[in-house]
């Protein structure tokens, strides 16, 4: 059993979102390349377990190559000739809320009940048994936002203080690297309603201090950032 405090990152758990899988895979080889180089990562590598997930939503993904580009969901068959759980509003925290769809062919659609995808329950399973995981990040694309709980209710979580003085010392962080500008805030007022999301539920039942990234960029290529910035976006995040 794991003893060190740990860190879970996860990225595409909507399909389209290419960036987001490449942050944890760029961190890793980051940690790799610079184990026993640069004291902060050699410390960091020895204290803290890191699980790195690049592709939370592996079909999705694979479809978003072959088929659909801008593909979201997981693909589920619903019936009726609807595929596709969103996701990160399948998780049992604020499920059924608002920002979320009853609709099987809709976007956001929740999926029958909480749970109810084999991709949320097994990162709520390896949760439960990860009882080290201190934090999370969940990362996504794009509009260049550091998020936290909740996405569910405009209520403030009984953290947001301490969401809010680490959410400003990341916007700092990363704008230091690029100069570029990314805004924070709870999911709800920051960028919209959104219940049944991965932080909500990671916060409110397994107590970790859960954010979510919004990679670059701001509009201007969506989904389709073209490949010079992956590595500057990956450098900054």
């Amino acid at each position: 059993v794991a003893t060190k405090p740990a860190a879970v990152y996860f990225g595409c758990e909507h399909a389209r979102e290419w960036i987001a899988c490449t942050v944890p895979a760029y961190l890793a080889n980051h940690f790799v390349e610079n184990y026993g180089i640069d004291p902060d990562i050699t410390d960091l590598v020895d204290n803290v377990e890191f699980y790195l997930i690049p592709v939370f939503n592996v079909d999705g993904y694979i479809y978003s190559w072959t088929t659909d580009r801008f593909w979201r969901k997981n693909r589920r068959n619903n019936g009726g000739g609807s595929f596709g759980v969103d996701l990160n509003r399948n998780w049992s925290e604020g499920w059924g809320g608002p920002g979320s769809s009853n609709s099987p062919s809709s976007e956001t659609y929740r999926g029958p009940s909480p749970f109810s995808e084999p991709e949320t329950r097994a990162l709520r399973d390896f949760f439960i048994a990860h009882p080290n995981v201190r934090v999370q990040l969940d990362v996504h694309s794009y509009r260049q936002l550091i998020l936290w709980p909740y996405g569910y209710t405009p209520a403030l979580s009984p953290d947001h203080i301490l969401f809010q003085e680490i959410g400003s010392a990341m916007k700092s962080l990363i704008f230091g690297v690029h100069g570029l500008n990314y805004n924070i805030g709870p999911v709800y007022t920051a960028i919209y309603p959104a219940s049944g999301v991965s932080v909500d539920w990671t916060y409110a039942q397994r107590g970790i201090l859960s954010y979510s990234y919004e990679a670059r960029d701001t509009g201007l290529y969506n989904f389709e950032l073209p490949e010079n910035q992956i590595i500057p976006n990956n450098e900054e995040l």
